[in-house]
């Protein structure tokens, strides 16, 4: 279910308000104007933001997937600092 969404002219993409009514969105010029439900419009951001091509479908990036595992785990990585040796 949507709460809000994002009005943008369709020319543009410039985003002109964000509106809780779903009267309003109903009501829309839609020949100048979209209505772009909150959470679509939050992904393409973040996405435009961290770079397209650099995030997946669940909103990773590389970086980010390349620590976790096949089995989607984060890595275990040794502590930092001096290990024990093997003699004690």
């Amino acid at each position: 279910m949507t709460t809000s969404w994002v009005v943008r002219e369709k020319t543009t993409g410039r985003v002109v308000f964000e509106t809780f009514n779903p009267t309003i969105v109903a009501r829309l010029n839609t020949d100048r104007y979209e209505a772009v439900p909150i959470m679509d419009y939050l992904t393409e951001f973040n996405r435009r933001v961290k770079g397209a091509d650099d995030v997946d479908q669940s909103g990773r990036n590389k970086a980010e997937r390349a620590s976790l595992s096949g089995n989607g785990e984060a890595q275990q990585m040794a502590p930092a600092g001096p290990q024990p040796s093997a003699d004690g």
